[in-house]
This record gives structure tokens, sequence and C-alpha cells, in this order.
């Protein structure tokens, strides 16, 4: 009995014992065999990523879609090893120029939203005309059509430029830029505060008698119109403005020029009435067939100390002042072949740094211009009529005749007088001199029109250094 017993716990033992060593060898070969595919796993990540574990691989990853990718998604990988479906799930963050065949990081887009334009204007001529059909004002920033389109986006009708272009002034900040493209117009644009806008070119197709741009009694407006053109007939005005400290320059051109004396419309004017001022304003214009380049205009209020620059070509007039236009300063004012006169002058204390034309011309200053002074003059000054008080020219050139305003030279002599040809263009009405000696004891002028002459009091030999000065 004894014996069977021990027999019994014997191979119960060794059943224990066999079982253990089974067990030991199963989960000897599962470790075997999990060393064995995390070497393969290893190996895997070296040859197709460079890494020798999964946390490796997450931070290179993580690395990587944090660079800047540029390159071909269809042929660059952006890490060793990776598939071109890969390629084009990492597009997300990104922008595919198919014109370069590169990728460009929409992301610095959303962090930089910085544009050198608020909203960017222009057009598509969807039927081939000639015409543009459909309008669209696009956020830079957002890079969405804001306005237009041919959803109308914002509400807005695409077909009309002007609505388009009035509904993006009215939602831009101070000094925003909005940047128009060539584009045609039909209906005029008025222009608020503290607006900056440039205009590619304008053609306006509107009635022959409107004004295309308005800035009515505003201020701060920045304005640049770098070509508009309009139809042989317009008679209306290009740009209309009263206000204060407004920046503008407008370049535009009739179609073809109906000639002297049949010119019509203008280019820019200038008004004060009984509710409008105009000062402070920068002014630059250049007109090309137009009846008045620039008209200036104050029946009532003032429009002075405005800084201006005029250019007519074959325009009848180039600068037509009347009423209170005060103490403006000209920097240029140029003309060519336009009618007698071309240029009126009115108000008191008006300053011209430089006056020309050629061709047909000439200078009327209004009975009610005083105090005007026109500090060099090129053109004829047989076609200068002089209504008012106290205007002057100071030097210039008469070019039809060759004939100066201001001249100067140097006359030796022996004796007590001299007499030499002047130049200029008329009897001199001051003249100046110094001598080499002061042993000449006095000395006085005489002139006609061709002749100067000089005497001093003693005999002597002398050099006298003179300026003779011709005011019209």
């Amino acid at each position: 009995m004894r014996q069977n017993k021990a027999v019994t716990c014997l191979f119960t033992l060794l059943i224990i014992l066999s079982t253990a060593i089974i067990a030991q060898q199963i989960q000897v070969y599962q470790l075997s065999t999990q060393v064995r595919q995390l070497s393969e796993l290893q190996q895997w990540l070296y040859d197709n990523y460079g890494v020798t574990s999964i946390e490796e691989l997450k931070t290179k990853l993580t690395q990587q879609t944090e660079e800047r990718y540029i390159g071909n998604p269809f042929v660059t990988s952006l890490y060793q090893g990776q598939l071109q479906a890969e390629n084009i799930t990492f597009m997300h963050g990104y922008w595919y120029n198919p014109a370069t065949g590169q990728l460009e990081n929409k992301t610095d887009i959303w962090a930089f939203p910085e544009q050198t334009a608020t909203f960017i204007i222009f057009g598509r001529d969807t039927d081939n005309d000639g015409v543009l059909d459909v309008i669209y004002a696009k956020n830079t920033t957002s890079g969405q059509i804001q306005y237009g389109g041919e959803w109308n986006a914002g509400g807005v009708d695409g077909s009309n430029a002007s609505a388009v272009i009035q509904a993006a002034l009215s939602s831009v900040g101070d000094k925003a830029l909005i940047y128009v493209k060539p584009i045609e117009l039909d209906s005029t644009i008025n222009l608020d505060d503290n607006v900056n806008i440039i205009f590619e070119k304008i053609n306006w197709t509107g009635n022959a008698d409107a004004v295309i741009l308005n800035i009515d009694q505003k201020n701060h407006v920045e304005l640049t119109v770098l070509e508009c053109s309009v139809s042989t007939n317009f008679a209306g005005t290009v740009l209309r403005m009263s206000g204060d400290q407004n920046h503008v320059f407008i370049k535009c051109s009739k179609a073809s020029d109906a000639g002297q004396g049949s010119r019509t419309g203008k280019a820019l004017s200038i008004y004060a009435d009984a509710s409008h001022w105009a000062t402070f304003n920068d002014v630059r214009v250049e007109a090309l067939y137009f009846g008045t380049a620039l008209e200036m205009s104050a029946p009532t209020k003032w429009a002075s100390s405005n800084m201006i620059s005029v250019l007519g070509l074959y325009c009848d007039v180039a600068l037509n002042m009347s009423g209170n236009t005060h103490t403006n300063h000209f920097d240029t004012l140029l003309a060519e072949a336009a009618e007698t006169p071309c240029f009126y002058f009115d108000g008191g204390g008006n300053d011209v740094d430089f006056l020309s034309w050629t061709g047909g011309g000439g200078v009327e200053f209004r009975s009610t211009s005083k105090y005007t002074l026109i500090k060099y003059f090129g053109g004829r000054l047989g076609a200068i009529t002089d209504n008012g008080t106290g205007n002057r020219i100071l030097w210039g050139l008469d070019y039809a005749y060759d004939t100066l305003l201001n001249n100067r030279g140097v006359a030796t002599f022996s004796g007590t007088s001299v007499s030499f040809a002047h130049g200029l263009a008329g009897t001199p009405t001051q003249v100046f001199a110094s001598f080499n000696s002061t042993g000449y004891g006095d000395w006085s002028w005489t002139a006609n029109s061709t002749h100067i002459t000089i005497t001093v009091a003693n005999t002597g030999d002398y050099a006298v250094y003179w300026r003779a000065y011709y005011e019209p």
C-alpha cells in the first residue's frame, strides 16, 4: 500500500516537472520569436526610415512634417521609403503649383496673412468679345472672392464693376490698399475718407457728361490712376475733388483729338463752393486731348495751399483758375499745342516754379489775380496778358525770339562809360553792377530795348560785372 502511494507521488511529481519544463520551453520559444520579430522590425524601420524604434520614427516624422516641403509630390519623397500615396496625403498643408511642379507651404499664408493690398479687383471676359463680363473682388488675406463673381459673392452683382469696387471700398479700414486691375466703368465711383486705391487702367463706357471719380469733401484720400481712357466726345470730368490733404495722381486721355477749339471735358476739377473746401492737397495730373487739364474753381470758399503739377498735352487749357484760389504752389505747368491763352491765373499769392508751353498758348492774369510769382518762364512774351496786380515773372526765355528775361555779363572799358547789348526781350527794368576796383566813384545806368549804358564818375580802366532784368 505504501509502495503504491510512493509511486503515485513520484508520477505526480514527474508530471508537474514535465509541465513546468514544457511551459518554460514555450516561453523560450515565444521570446525567441519576439526577439526575431523585433530584429526584423528594427531592420525594416532602419531600411525604410533610417530609425530603429517606433519612438524614433514618431520623432522623425513630427520634425519633418513641421519643416517646409518643396518638391513634386508625385516623384519626391518627404522621407526615405515614403510611398507616393503618402505624398498625396501629406499635401493637405501645401498648395501644389502645376506650373513649377513644386509644393508651396500654405501654412505660411495662414501664419503670415500680411499682403500688399487688402483687395485685388479684376475682371474676366467670359465670351471673348473684349468686354469684361464678370468682376471679382478678392480678399488677399483670406484668398476668397468676397464680392462679385458669377455667384454674386457678398450679395454684390458681379456684372456691375462699380458696385463691386464700392463694396470693397466700404469694407476696408483706414489706408488699406485696394488695387484695381484694368477694368471698365459705366457709373461714378465715390471715394471716402482715408481710402487708398490704385487703378491700373479705367476704360469709361458710361455717359459722356458724367463724373467718373468723385472725392466730395473727403480727407486723406490716396488715389492713383495710371491710365484712364474716354471717348472723343467725352464732356464730363474724370476726377472731381474737394477736401483736405488728399494725394492724387491721374493720367488720362481721349481716344483721339477733336482738334483745337473742339476739345471737351476736364481731367481734374478742384472746387470750393458754399459747403466745400479744397486745401493742402497734393495733385499731379497728365491729360491728353481734353478741353481742360485742371480746373480750379472757388466762388465762395477757398481752394488754397495746394501742391500742384500739370501736364496738358493737346489740351485747349492746361490750367483754369477762378475765384478764391489763393497761395497755391505749382512746381510744374506744361502745355503743348494749346489754345491761347492756356494758363489762367486768379486769386492771390500763387507761385510757380516752372511754366512753359510750345505751339499755341499763353498766360492770362485775371483782373482779381494778385502777386502771382512765376520763377522761371518759357514761352512767348507776346502771349502774356496781365489784368491783375503785382504779378511777376522773375526769369525765363522767350523761345520764339530767343530772348531773355534775365541776363548778365562782363564789360571792360577805359574812360567813364561803356555801352553793350543786353539781349533781353525788352528795355531792362532793373540793372545791377559791380566793378573790379573802387576808384570809379559813383555809377549810373540808362537803357533802351537793345543796349545798356553804364557811366562812372572817375576816369579809369574798369571791368564791370552786370546783371539785368526785364519784367513784362
